[in-house]
């Protein structure tokens, strides 16, 4: 009986060894990682960058492969085992950490003599594979199964699915749009003092327009049903933003006064006044 017991347990704490991550450790110049509680080496001391996966997938490691003459990317897994590897021309591609199992692969050349490059992006699978061509001018990344891309040539900011397949051309006057959270994302038109702000669903229609409140300047990503919203101020005695909390709805449940909101994932809100004080 008392060894069924300590069986038992044992396998209950499974999960727990299992969920500990690696130690990143840094040596004479490059990154490895280490084994949670044996402190053994699990990844070598090959690289010069290292970046864990928002999602928790892997870590994608990068080097530089002085025999070859390549840069090499690897991903792991959260145990330290080579999921996929990567490796091409120094300063010529760059791979990013996976979100939502899809990650951005680009594609660099220089520009001329000088240091600057020009890139395009697109997006590889957990198995490597690419979903999309490297092929856009800019990404975001994937959130609640969708990711804003602008087309090399238009300049067209457009919505795309996981295959790769655009869901809905946005309206060509966007500016800039948030990554979608909780089913929404806000679009901005225009830039500073002009520009104006509406809220869209993933088929890209407007659900909420903003436009007729004056200097509403900005709206982070909703979190537990609630956005921080920004106004801009200009006067003699100010200039800056100024913030609140509002929901779903387009009500108002913190007015816009404070110069910094931050809502936690627990839902808190912290406010700050000019004054420094948090509430």
């Amino acid at each position: 009986m008392r060894i069924l017991l300590t069986f038992i347990l044992l396998l209950a704490c499974l999960p727990s060894i299992a969920q500990k991550k690696l130690l990143l450790d840094y040596q004479q110049g490059k990154y490895g990682f280490l084994h949670p509680t044996t402190y053994e080496v699990v990844i070598p001391y090959l690289y010069s960058y290292t970046s864990s996966s928002i999602d928790g997938y892997s870590l994608c490691c990068q080097y530089h492969d002085e025999a070859q003459g390549n840069d090499v990317t690897v991903y792991y897994d959260a145990q330290g085992k080579e999921l996929l590897r990567f490796a091409y021309p120094n300063n010529t591609k760059n791979y990013y950490p996976f979100l939502e199992d899809v990650a951005t692969a680009s594609e660099c050349i220089q520009v001329n003599d000088s240091d600057m490059q020009d890139c395009l992006y697109g997006f590889i699978n957990k198995q490597g594979k690419f979903i999309t061509p490297i092929q856009y001018a800019e990404v975001q990344d994937f959130h609640e199964g969708v990711a804003i891309v602008t087309t090399k040539d238009t300049k067209q900011k457009q919505i795309i699915d996981k295959e790769g397949k655009k869901v809905v051309d946005l309206d060509a006057n966007y500016t800039a749009v948030t990554n979608f959270s909780e089913g929404f994302a806000f679009a901005t038109v225009g830039e500073f003092q002009q520009t104006k702000v509406k809220m869209i669903d993933k088929k890209g229609d407007v659900v909420m327009d903003f436009s007729a409140i004056p200097k509403f300047r900005q709206a982070s990503p909703f979190q537990n049903g609630l956005a921080v919203v920004g106004v801009f101020i200009v006067s003699d005695e100010e200039f800056g933003s100024v913030f609140g909390v509002m929901d779903k709805t387009g009500k108002l449940i913190i007015p816009i006064e404070y110069q910094k909101i931050e809502i936690e994932p627990t839902g808190t809100i912290l406010a700050s006044l000019f004054s420094g004080e948090v509430v």
